[in-house]
């Protein structure tokens, strides 16, 4: 059940009202697949920026193949979802190994490389290889929920199979990309989470516009979870004491500072000439349903005593070094306290 007239409207609409990405000048496999995964769970226009500067750095997946993790986890460092990253060199080094470096177009071939889901392989096929598939987001679940009217939750598997039923009425043999780019973009500006029907040019096709606030349904939200931490810097003569997440989580290849004084405690410290410089104003951030509030203290030793874990770096790794969120905020002040305003860093000694 081809929707011919609805498809019409929509490609008319997203020709006339599209926006220019810079992964859309270029739309070969390589960049489309950067380009979803950065956008996965992050603001498009964010995404801008990161993009750009990848894609400079990095030109082709050989190039990711062969780039060190840090330097990966750095050029991505603010976009939040590490193991995002960390899948694309896992990936890259796949493409390599089993592909001369060229993104397979096959379904089958897509699925067999390291951390590629179904949305990803239908984006990749879709706006990279121009076939016909439709990578089903957030924004495509809320706009076929609407128009089609589905009153189950599409996150279920009877919802997911649901969706690629309804997709499937909507994507042409030909240009398939329009229609899959257009429903993406509809679902940002027009039905959105506050759907602007009164302007909606498929108004007349919806069946779920009386209730089109309540559509999609979705599980319930997880419950905020806040956490406050204090987080120790160590400095001795412009060299700071960082550690490395080596554990599994969201934070894993991210470098931070000591914090909650399991540092300070360590005995070796305990023995040494440490002086306390006084707190910072407090950094907030966020990762995935949590809140963290980090109390920043600063202390000064004169001797660089071996602790358990981690390492002294000199102060120019504070810019170097991809760190996690809101450590990275204190990075950078603290590495501006250090190289840019050195007159003020002796007046913290005095």
């Amino acid at each position: 059940m081809f929707l011919s007239e609805q498809v019409e409207t929509l490609s008319k609409w997203f020709v006339d009202q599209r926006s220019e990405y810079p992964w859309r000048e270029q739309p070969t496999p390589y960049r489309v697949w950067i380009s979803e995964v950065m956008l996965q769970q992050t603001q498009v226009q964010r995404v801008v920026l990161y993009f750009s500067r990848w894609m400079e750095a990095l030109p082709s997946i050989q190039a990711v193949a062969e780039a060190d993790e840090d330097e990966l986890i750095k050029l991505w460092e603010g976009l939040g979802y590490y193991s995002r990253v960390r899948n694309i060199h896992k990936a890259a080094k796949h493409i390599v190994s089993y592909h001369g470096g060229n993104m397979p177009s096959t379904e089958e071939l897509l699925f067999k490389i390291p951390g590629l889901g179904p949305y990803t392989v239908a984006a990749i096929q879709c706006f990279g290889f121009r076939k016909r598939a439709l990578p089903i987001d957030a924004n495509v679940i809320r706009v076929l929920s609407r128009i089609h009217r589905f009153t189950e939750r599409g996150d279920t598997a009877f919802g997911k199979k649901k969706m690629q039923e309804l997709a499937s009425y909507w994507i042409p043999e030909k240009d398939p990309h329009i229609v899959a780019e257009g429903l993406i973009e509809f679902g940002q500006k027009v039905c959105g989470k506050n759907p602007r029907c009164h302007t909606c040019p498929l108004r007349r096709h919806c069946l779920g516009k009386d209730i089109a606030e309540t559509l999609p349904v979705k599980k319930p939200p997880k419950e905020k979870v806040y956490l406050r931490r204090e987080v120790i810097l160590l400095l001795c003569k412009e060299k700071v004491w960082v550690f490395k997440e080596e554990r599994k989580g969201v934070m894993q290849g991210l470098w931070q500072f000591p914090y909650d004084f399991d540092i300070v405690s360590h005995s070796l410290l305990c023995k040494a000439d440490l002086q306390k410089k006084g707190a910072s104003e407090r950094v907030r951030h966020g990762f995935t349903h949590h809140t963290v509030d980090l109390f920043p203290t600063l202390f000064f030793i004169d001797e660089e005593i071996p602790l358990p874990y981690g390492a002294w770096y000199g102060v120019d790794a504070l810019h170097t070094l991809p760190f996690s969120s809101g450590h990275r905020t204190i990075a950078r002040e603290l590495f501006d306290a250090v190289s840019h305003r050195r007159d003020a860093l002796r007046l913290l000694r005095s």
